[in-house]
């Protein structure tokens, strides 16, 4: 049981802190590689397909708000885990979510428009920087579920193919060195599925999204039910209740341990900036110009002996 126990820890620390609600960018796997080739079709222009599927989530709605509160349960599949995530997001770009599972601790992550963290039983307190920071900023985009789309700088539809049972065009999408692909289904237009690798304290991980059911939510459709899969193992996401702009600025108020990292950080940058200057020799000094010689005293006149 404790083994079980600690495996789950370090996939929810590096999984479900980072993506338990089904992100827009994703890198293709395996599994898209190996699919057998569909027939060939008239391919619609990428622009249109994200076109129709803003507008069957409703993006112009949620643009009419300014934050989200959020309740989920999730399960980890075939293990008897489960757990309750409180997600909070803010327009532009903050979030902040807390998850908690019984008998193993509480992982909580956030972003508050600049410094992305994390914070969990494992790993202890972190701050995130380099392709974690990137990834961090992705997710606390308000609009992500609504605008998949505006996530990236190149969009391309590349073909059509079943994913997870639903008929899709498949999207490649470009930001960057980052190559992804998304799955729109063709009927409804919603986003259904992301395949990507995600930077974590373990390396890279395969992660597979599938939104399996959408929810409306004062005229916002939010995938109500995600399906995460990475290594084999699947955490499954239900959205219990959505609020808009009920969310205080304080939510996204840095943790102390957080804040205290980041004061300890800039102190010792400073310590190395101080020891880099002291390092450098100092400049030498021009040697002095040689004094000129002094002039020579004329001895003064003998006086006149008196007679």
């Amino acid at each position: 049981m404790r083994q079980r126990n600690t495996t789950a820890s370090r996939s929810l620390s590096t999984l479900l802190a980072m993506c338990v609600i089904a992100s827009a960018h994703a890198q293709t796997t395996q599994e898209s590689v190996n699919a057998p080739a569909a027939a060939a079709v008239e391919l619609p222009e990428a622009a249109d397909i994200v076109a129709k599927s803003a507008t069957a989530t409703g993006a112009a709605a949620m643009r009419g708000h300014k934050s989200l509160a959020m309740t989920s349960t999730l399960e980890i599949q075939g293990m008897g885990i489960k757990g309750s995530v409180k997600s909070f997001l803010a327009s532009p770009n903050r979030s902040s979510q807390v998850t908690v599972i019984p008998g193993i601790g509480e992982f909580q992550t956030g972003f508050d428009g600049k410094t992305g963290w994390m914070l969990d039983p494992i790993n202890g307190p972190r701050v995130l920087s380099g392709t974690e920071l990137l990834q961090m900023t992705r997710e606390a985009d308000f609009f992500k579920d609504v605008d998949p789309g505006s996530q990236w700088e190149e969009l391309r539809t590349t073909g059509s193919q079943e994913f997870k049972g639903f008929d899709c065009w498949v999207i490649a999408a470009k930001r960057g060195t980052e190559k992804s692909t998304l799955y729109f289904e063709k009927d409804k237009g919603f986003l259904r599925g992301t395949e990507m690798e995600m930077e974590s304290p373990m390396g890279k991980i395969p992660v597979v999204a599938f939104i399996k059911e959408y929810k409306d939510f004062q005229g916002v459709q939010l995938p109500a039910i995600s399906m995460v899969t990475q290594a084999g193992q699947t955490v499954a996401l239900t959205i219990e209740t959505a609020e808009f702009d009920t969310v205080p600025q304080t939510q996204f108020e840095l943790p102390k341990v957080i804040a205290a990292l980041l004061l300890a950080d800039a102190a010792e940058s400073e310590e190395d900036d101080a020891e880099s200057d002291s390092a450098v020799p100092p400049t030498p000094t021009k040697p002095a110009a040689p004094s000129a010689p002094a002039t020579p005293v004329t001895p003064a006149t003998p006086a006149t002996p008196k007679d």
